[in-house]
């Protein structure tokens, strides 16, 4: 009390301040349940409904596919043409579905070649000319290819990163006693996209009488990756020979995180290549779209002389000549 008073605090400003401090214990202890109860929760369920969602959407896609095929609505269009016709349409079908595009490939081929003609009229119509009109409609034309090619890569780069750690899931659950079918419907329900829809495509395909060496087959079929094939490989050889596949799959996981991790650094040395690359092939078109805005009569002559739209086109098959030859030499490290 003598302490208390010597100081000017007083018992009730202690009550005050014991109070306000319960009572921010108290919000705060609040805010965490909350969170944790109703937020996270939440973002949970969310979480959950977008995987079905989009496992859903793409097995109605697949579906619909399917059913096209059966009822031969492709195959007798495609069949008017040649064997080499035949086997360029399967493998774009092929290529279609490693990167998740649900649709007839006489489909996506009709909306490059409409995207092509409309961009040839409007080279035509706009720059007067048919080599513009002409390059335009390569240019548009090309589009859809650059889309899938794209959304393949970025399936197998995601695939890819996901596979040592499904690997790992899948050695532990065959050490703990499951089959292999139970294993990839684990695996399906424990790993996100794209990798759980494929295993969950597996195991629906063993649910309708498949093996497994050809559900995983045709896993290979739908994913553009070499460690998918290294996988099913050391499958399909243990169901033959026999063996204990749980240290194959363990080894196999070693592989590719080996694999993965020296990937990592090809990417990190060759980021200057592809650098210079991606620079190389801008800066002239860039360059030459200024110096057309800014300076016209600089470039008008390689526009409306003969001699200078020759030099043009020259100039722009050089231009993706080296952007190939360099990118060729960055990607020629095989892993």
């Amino acid at each position: 009390m003598d302490i208390l008073s010597s100081s000017g605090i007083t018992l009730r400003e202690i009550g005050y301040a014991l109070a306000l401090s319960a009572l921010l214990v108290g919000i705060i202890t609040f805010l965490l349940a909350f969170n944790s109860i109703w937020i996270t929760g939440w973002k949970k369920r969310r979480k959950v409904s977008q995987r079905l969602a989009e496992v859903s959407k793409q097995h109605l896609m697949q579906i619909k596919l399917l059913k096209e095929k059966l009822e031969g609505r492709s195959d007798r269009i495609v069949a008017l043409f040649g064997t080499w016709v035949q086997k360029k349409i399967a493998n774009l079908q092929s290529q279609l579905l490693k990167a998740d595009i649900f649709y007839d490939p006489l489909a996506f081929l009709g909306v490059a070649f409409s995207l092509g003609v409309i961009g040839f009229f409007l080279g035509i119509i706009g720059l007067k000319h048919w080599f513009y009109g002409l390059s335009v409609a390569c240019g548009l034309g090309a589009l859809p290819y650059l889309y899938l090619k794209r959304l393949k890569k970025l399936k197998s780069v995601k695939f890819e990163a996901q596979f040592p750690g499904a690997m790992d899931l899948l050695g532990l659950s065959l050490r703990a006693g499951h089959t292999m079918s139970s294993a990839i419907e684990l695996l399906s329900s424990e790993v996100e996209p794209p990798l759980s829809t494929e295993m969950l495509i597996a195991f629906e395909e063993q649910r309708f009488g498949l093996s497994i060496a050809e559900s995983l087959i045709h896993m290979v079929g739908r994913v553009d990756s070499q460690d998918l094939k290294y996988f099913v490989t050391a499958v399909l050889i243990q169901q033959e020979t026999g063996g204990n596949l749980v240290e194959i799959i363990e080894k196999i996981s070693h592989v590719i995180r080996a694999r993965l991790n020296f990937k990592i650094k090809i990417s990190a040395l060759t980021a200057d290549g592809r650098l210079s690359a991606t620079i190389l092939t801008i800066l002239p078109a860039v360059m030459f779209v200024l110096l057309l805005i800014l300076r016209p009569e600089y470039e008008g002559a390689l526009i409306h002389d003969p001699l200078g739209r020759k030099l043009l086109a020259v100039a722009i098959i050089i231009l993706l000549l080296g952007l190939r030859i360099m990118n060729k030499l960055v990607k020629s490290i095989e892993v």
